[in-house]
Parts: C-alpha cells; sequence; structure tokens
C-alpha cells in the first residue's frame, strides 16, 4: 500500500476531527436535475453531488435546508432529508 498501517490510521484519524470541527448542516436527495435544482436553490444551498441524472443532492445550514425542502414541496418536487450530522460530500 501506499501507507504504513500507523501513517494510515493517524491520517483516517486526522480526516475525521477535521471533519468533525466544521459547521453542522444538512443533506437533501433531491428528484430533480442540477440545473431545475440550480434555478430554485436558496441562500446556503450548495450542490454536493449528481446521484443520477434526476437525483441531486444538496447540502448546507439546517435552516437553508429545511427552507428549501419546503420550497421543492410547494413545487410539486420530492426530496429526502438525509441523515447526517454535517453538510458536505
Amino acid at each position: 500500500g501506499v501507507f504504513e498501517l500507523d501513517d494510515a490510521a493517524r491520517v483516517v484519524c486526522a480526516r475525521a476531527a477535521t471533519m468533525w470541527a466544521q459547521p453542522r448542516g444538512g443533506m437533501l436527495a433531491v428528484r430533480a436535475d442540477a440545473d431545475a435544482v440550480r434555478a430554485r436553490a436558496v441562500a446556503g444551498i450548495e450542490i454536493a453531488g449528481l446521484n443520477a441524472p434526476a437525483l441531486t443532492v444538496v447540502s448546507g445550514p439546517h435552516a437553508a435546508i429545511a427552507a428549501f425542502a419546503d420550497a421543492l414541496k410547494a413545487d410539486g418536487i420530492e426530496a429526502t432529508a438525509l441523515r447526517v450530522s454535517h453538510g458536505f460530500h
């Protein structure tokens, strides 16, 4: 491998600590393509992943995710909140 086991364990632990230190947030799987999501995005929402042509994952602060989910629902677009501690991919 690239790393010795001890070095790899240190890298994994450092990455975990860095991720945990980031601000909390949420993620939402949106049943729409990236262009449709981009056109509706509210402040604080970022596209975190493109999982399929009509499945876009967004991330952001909890309040922004909640507001975006409500706006999508009002527009008849399905979205599912993902169970995560932080909003990044």
